[in-house]
């Protein structure tokens, strides 16, 4: 489990109303479906930071329902982020400034190349204990070959986008 102060993002799980489906974006420079989330901003806490990635990325306003665990990998870009199921308050779902696309999806039938780690949080958000999962494994390496082997621009988007993001500080 990864170290509560080594955590520097959070993704959001949103489900339906009728709890039947689950939200999911894809934000303007990755191209495959996301739970919605990001990094925490200093000063802030992993609730505040997943409140306002959500309302950023999908315009909804939303409270915490539970924490559904923490989350480690390193196999593109090394994050380490807790994962929370929220609900929403108030706001319809919107294509914003950081989003290309926003959708609910059927929990019985998920984006196809959907991440097994995105399916394994979902897995654990369904679950009906109040506690967070003990601990959620890491993304290995066959995992992570299979995702880029049927996702290859998405290898190219990130390695570019991380490029960018390391010339523009420098």
């Amino acid at each position: 489990m990864a170290n509560k102060n080594d955590i520097k993002s959070v993704f959001a799980i949103l489900l339906s109303e009728d709890g039947r489906s689950f939200l999911l974006v894809k934000m303007r420079d990755v191209s495959v479906w996301v739970f919605p989330g990001g990094g925490i901003e200093e000063g802030e806490t992993r609730e505040a930071a997943c409140l306002r990635e959500l309302e950023e990325e999908t315009g909804l306003s939303c409270q915490i329902v539970k924490k559904v665990g923490d989350y480690n990998h390193d196999w593109i870009i090394p994050v380490k982020a807790s994962v929370f199921l929220c609900r929403r308050v108030s706001g319809t779902p919107k294509i914003t400034a950081e989003t290309r696309d926003i959708a609910f999806f059927p929990i019985d039938a998920p984006p196809r190349h959907l991440l097994s780690v995105f399916k394994e949080f979902l897995d654990y958000a369904l679950d009906k204990s109040p506690n967070p999962a003990p601990k959620l494994r890491s993304v290995n390496f066959g995992s992570a070959l299979k995702f880029l082997f049927y996702n290859p621009l998405f290898l190219f988007r990130t390695l570019t986008n991380r490029c960018r993001l390391l010339l523009s500080h420098n």
